[in-house]
C-alpha cells in the first residue's frame, strides 16, 4: 500500500514543484518589466534621509554655489514631461557640487541617494540617452546662486518632482529636442526685441540730444545778438549831441588894434 502511494506523493511534490517555480518566474518577469521599474523606488527613505542632511547643515561660512538650472521660458510648461525629466536630470549635476567629508554619515546617505537616482530614478524616467544624461542647452537655463542648505532643498525639490512623476506614471514623450529647441528661438526673439529696442532707445536719445544742441544754438545766437545791440545803441548814444552839455567852441584869437 505505501508502494503506491509513495509515487503519488511524488507526483503531487512535482506539481507543487512546478507551480512554485511557475509563479517565481511570473513574479520576476513582473518586477523586471518596464511597467512596474517605477514603483520600486524607496522614496520615502531616501527623502527622510535628505531631510536629516538639511537639518544637519551648518551654514558657518558664507560659502555661495553657483548652479546653471533649466527655467521656464515662453512656450514651455513645468508641468510637461520633458520640463520634468530636465529638471530632474540635473540632480548628476548638483551632486557633484554636495561635498561631505569623507567616511562621515552624511557622506553615506548622499552616496546612497546617489545610487538611488542613478540606479532607479534615472532608468525610471529615461533620463540617460546614449549613455549620457539629458543634454540642456545653455539658452534654457539661469544662473542661481545657493547656500549649502538651500543646494540640498533643491535636492529634495527636484527628487520630490521625480516622486510625483512616478507615481503618476507619465507618459514620456521622446522629442524633448524639440522641445527644448523652443529656448533657442525664444533667445532669437528676445535678441530682435533687444536690439529693436536699443535702436528705438538711440532714436530717441539722437532726438534728444539734437533738440537739445538746436536750443542751445539759438541760445547762443540770441545772447550775441542781445550784446551786438548792446555795444551799438553804446556808440549811437555817443555820437548824438547832449543838450545839456554845452557846445564846445574852438578858441577865437582875439585882434588887438595897435
Amino acid at each position: 500500500m505505501s508502494a503506491i502511494r509513495e509515487p503519488r506523493r511524488t507526483f503531487l511534490t512535482q506539481v507543487f514543484l512546478c507551480c512554485f517555480y511557475m509563479i517565481l518566474l511570473v513574479k520576476s518577469a513582473v518586477q523586471a518589466g518596464p511597467i512596474k521599474k517605477c514603483y520600486e523606488i524607496e522614496m520615502y527613505r531616501t527623502l527622510s534621509k535628505l531631510d536629516d542632511l538639511i537639518n544637519s547643515q551648518i551654514e558657518i561660512d558664507k560659502k555661495v554655489i553657483e548652479v546653471n538650472l533649466l527655467q521656464e521660458t515662453h512656450g514651455m510648461n513645468k508641468a510637461d514631461a520633458c520640463f520634468v525629466r530636465g529638471s530632474v536630470s540635473q540632480l548628476h549635476e548638483i551632486f557633484q557640487l554636495v561635498k561631505f567629508k569623507q567616511h562621515s554619515p552624511h557622506n553615506t546617505y548622499i552616496k546612497n541617494i546617489v545610487g538611488v537616482f542613478n540606479n532607479h530614478i534615472a532608468e525610471c524616467m529615461d533620463l540617460i540617452i546614449d549613455d549620457q544624461f539629458i543634454e540642456i542647452p545653455d539658452n534654457c537655463k539661469a544662473t542661481h546662486h545657493f547656500s549649502p542648505t538651500d543646494l540640498l532643498e533643491k535636492v529634495k525639490e527636484l527628487l520630490l518632482k521625480a516622486q510625483s512623476f512616478t507615481k503618476n506614471n507619465d507618459i514620456l514623450s521622446d522629442n524633448c529636442e524639440e522641445y527644448f529647441a523652443v529656448c533657442d528661438i525664444n533667445l532669437a526673439d528676445q535678441t530682435y526685441r533687444k536690439n529693436s529696442e536699443n535702436a528705438k532707445d538711440r532714436g530717441y536719445l539722437y532726438s534728444l540730444i539734437s533738440c537739445i544742441v538746436g536750443m542751445l544754438l539759438c541760445l547762443s545766437a540770441m545772447l550775441y545778438l542781445l550784446h551786438k545791440n548792446r555795444i551799438l545803441r553804446r556808440q549811437l548814444h555817443g555820437t548824438q549831441h547832449d543838450p545839456e552839455v554845452p557846445e564846445l567852441r574852438p578858441l577865437q584869437t582875439q585882434q588887438l588894434d595897435v
